[in-house]
């Protein structure tokens, strides 16, 4: 008798395929049988209960955003950096020119490049903030992010026109035997470095803040940068894993 035909007396009865996964320890107690979908690694037949659904780069999704010209785009991060760059000189030199008005307040200063709020507590505490560090900071990482996790694809119009095109890339969840997940998918690794860094950079922030509290002078500036850069690292992080899309059935 050919395989074949020894495959079709395992899985068909009356037209009708039988959960089949590479083993009988990756069957599931609650096994419904009756298969429903097929592992696209192996090919085994596979119930509801037995399937691992989850996103697979196999099956890239690419979701446009936006629709520039090539010059636009990369003028667009050219910009965020020589703006990041110049931006305390130029908010020097506006500061020798113009004279801020002094807010009549013992609890708040305020100037061209920081905030101060005094607290009046048993323990006095200044809390301070740099606007000109963070924009210029919060520019640069704008900047990587483009071209970190933005994928771009130029495309030649019968005009003659060239579009840049601005995708986000995402994965559709694609069917496994436990076997095969196990095998292909079970990688934790870009993910627990995701958490990780998310982690460390929640408790050096707090940390800081809390030192801070104790000398009676919390700096928010560099809490705020650590917290902006764990967020661009996890998103930089976050184009190297599945991202799940939900289907929507008719």
């Amino acid at each position: 008798m050919a395989k074949e035909d020894e495959k079709a007396i395992i899985y068909e009865k009356v037209g009708e395929v039988f959960c089949s996964p590479p083993s009988l320890e990756y069957k599931k107690a609650n096994c419904m049988e009756k298969a429903s979908f097929v592992c696209h690694h192996c090919s085994s037949p596979l119930c509801q209960n037995c399937v691992v659904l989850v996103p697979d780069d196999q099956f890239p999704v690419f979701m446009e955003t936006t629709v520039t010209s090539p010059l636009a785009f990369y003028a667009t991060i050219l910009s965020k950096v020589i703006v990041a760059a110049l931006l305390f000189p130029i908010i020097y030199l506006l500061s020798q020119l113009i004279v801020l008005p002094k807010i009549p307040s013992n609890y708040i200063s305020l100037d061209y490049y920081s905030l101060i709020v005094k607290l009046p507590l048993s323990n006095p505490l200044n809390i301070s903030l740099n606007f000109v560090i963070l924009i210029s900071v919060a520019l640069i990482i704008s900047a990587l992010g483009d071209i970190s996790y933005v994928y771009v694809k130029v495309e030649e119009k019968p005009d003659g026109r060239r579009e840049l095109k601005k995708f986000h890339r995402a994965n559709l969840s694609a069917a496994h035997c436990q076997y095969c997940y196990e095998k292909y998918h079970k990688r934790t690794t870009i993910k627990a470095i995701s958490t990780i860094v998310s982690i460390v950079a929640t408790l050096l922030v707090l940390m800081m803040i809390f030192i801070g509290y104790l000398n009676g002078f919390i700096e928010l500036t560099v809490p705020i940068i650590i917290l902006m850069v764990s967020g661009l690292l996890r998103k930089i992080l976050g184009t190297l894993q599945p991202v799940k899309i939900e289907t929507v059935t008719v």
